[in-house]
């Protein structure tokens, strides 16, 4: 019977150390959910403030209505430098993931002033982005995260922000 129980009691203690693993903390702490902040390892922080859907944007020249059947994701990112160098991110480092599709930004945020296609940022800063998308109808909020990648020759971090609130 003592052997039994020490037997239940060792396999309960493995059980335990591979669900609290290094490696399953680690997965865990490069994704986070809408109004919940996330860093590369070097310290740059990303936090989304903001999601919506719309079917049109009024912009600076003009106002941009979705395509038939689609509407456009809104989101509002606040991005945090506390590393020791600038960061900048392109337009190919930021997409929104769809049960595994990736969804590039649209043009039309050339149009606005702090659209998040293509920033550069100065240590110690913090600003806030807008990035536009353009799905369809019936894709949901809880179906999709921002990525956001570091993809230079000497750092290959990402980020993934579900957005919805946790």
């Amino acid at each position: 019977m003592k052997k039994l129980i020490v037997m239940v009691l060792a396999t309960i203690l493995c059980l335990g150390m591979v669900s609290c693993s290094p490696a399953n903390e680690q997965k865990k702490s490069n994704e986070c959910y809408l109004g919940e902040t996330v860093a590369f390892e070097n310290g740059v922080e990303f936090t989304v403030t903001s999601a919506k859907f719309q079917t049109e944007i009024q912009g600076t020249y003009a106002t941009h209505r979705a395509d038939e059947g689609n509407k456009y994701v809104l989101l509002q990112i606040k991005v945090v430098n506390n590393s020791n160098e600038g960061y900048s991110a392109e337009g190919n480092e930021i997409w929104l993931n769809y049960n595994g599709a990736r969804i590039a930004q649209i043009n039309l945020i050339r149009n606005w002033e702090d659209g998040f296609d293509d920033i550069s940022q100065s240590p110690t800063t913090t600003k806030t982005y807008d990035a536009f998308f353009q799905v369809g109808e019936q894709v949901q909020m809880s179906d999709l995260a921002l990525v956001i990648t570091n993809e230079s020759l000497f750092n290959n971090d990402a980020v993934k922000i579900w957005l919805t609130e946790k």
